[in-house]
C-alpha cells in the first residue's frame, strides 16, 4: 500500500498518534467585587493546564524516536465564564496530544493524562470535591513500517526515477497509513507529490511538476514490485 498524502519529496516511515481531550472546570459564580465568594473556574483550569505542562517536559526528557518529533500535549481552546465583571463558574478547554509509536499507547497517553489530572485535583480543596470532568472526543493510532523488501523496492524505485536516493523521514500529521498498517496488515509506505506544509491552508496547492515526478516513481515502483515471484509475501 501506497498512501499519496504530501510528503516533501520524502519517503515517509512513520507517524505520531493522537488523543484529542477534553476537560471542564466547575467553579463558584459571584460578583467580582467579592471575588472571594467564588471560585473561579478558569483559575482552576490554569492550575491543572500547568501540571500538563509538566508532564509534556517529561515526555521530551524521556521519549525519543529516530523518524519522528518529541511527544507533544497542546491545549487548543479554551472557553470560561460570563463576563469580566463575574467569577467564572465554568470552564473547559480542549487538547490534542501527538504520542509515538512503539515507546507510547492510546491507553498510557490516557491514563497519565487522566492521573495528572485527578493528582492535581486531589491537592485542592476545591476540585477535591468538584472533580474535573475529562472526555476522549477523538483519537487515531501512531504509524510505523521496518524497513524490508517493500521499502527496499520503492528505495531502488525512487533512486532510479530521480537519479539519488530518498530520504526516510517520519510526520508528525497522521493520516491513513496507519488503518492500512495497523487494521489491515499490509506494508505500508507514506509518498506523494506536494508539501506537507501546505496541508489544510488558505490557496493549497500542488506544482504540476512534483505531481509529474510522483507518477514517474509509481512507475518504477510497479516494476521494482513486480519483479519478483512474491506469492509468499
Amino acid at each position: 500500500m501506497v498512501v499519496c498524502e504530501p510528503t516533501s519529496g520524502e519517503l515517509i516511515l512513520a507517524h505520531m498518534g493522537f488523543v484529542f481531550m477534553k476537560v471542564r472546570v466547575t467553579g463558584k459564580s459571584n460578583h467580582s467585587g467579592a471575588k472571594w465568594l467564588g471560585v473561579s473556574a478558569i483559575e482552576k483550569a490554569i492550575k491543572i493546564i500547568e501540571r500538563l505542562n509538566e508532564l509534556e517536559h517529561g515526555w521530551l526528557l524521556g521519549l525519543k524516536h529516530p523518524l519522528l518529533p518529541a511527544p507533544n500535549l497542546n491545549v487548543g481552546t479554551i472557553h470560561g465564564g460570563s463576563a469580566g465583571s463575574t467569577v467564572a463558574g465554568d470552564c473547559e478547554f480542549e487538547m490534542c496530544i501527538h504520542y509515538l509509536p512503539g515507546l507510547m499507547s492510546h491507553e498510557q497517553v490516557v491514563a497519565e493524562v487522566t492521573d495528572e489530572i485527578r493528582r492535581l485535583a486531589e491537592s485542592d480543596l476545591w476540585l477535591r470535591e468538584h472533580m474535573p470532568e475529562i472526555s476522549i472526543y477523538q483519537a487515531g493510532g501512531p504509524f510505523e513500517m521496518e524497513k524490508g523488501p517493500f521499502v527496499d523496492s520503492f528505495e531502488r524505485a525512487f533512486e532510479k526515477a530521480e537519479g539519488k536516493p530518498v530520504a526516510i523521514k517520519g510526520s508528525p500529521a497522521g493520516c491513513d497509513s496507519r488503518l492500512w498498517r495497523n487494521i489491515a496488515g499490509c506494508p505500508t509506505i507514506q509518498f506523494g507529490p506536494g508539501n506537507l506544509e501546505q496541508c489544510h491552508s488558505v490557496n493549497e496547492y500542488i506544482q504540476i511538476e512534483e505531481y509529474l515526478k510522483a507518477i514517474h516513481i509509481y512507475a518504477q515502483l510497479i516494476l521494482e514490485w513486480g519483479k519478483e515471484d512474491r506469492t509468499d509475501e
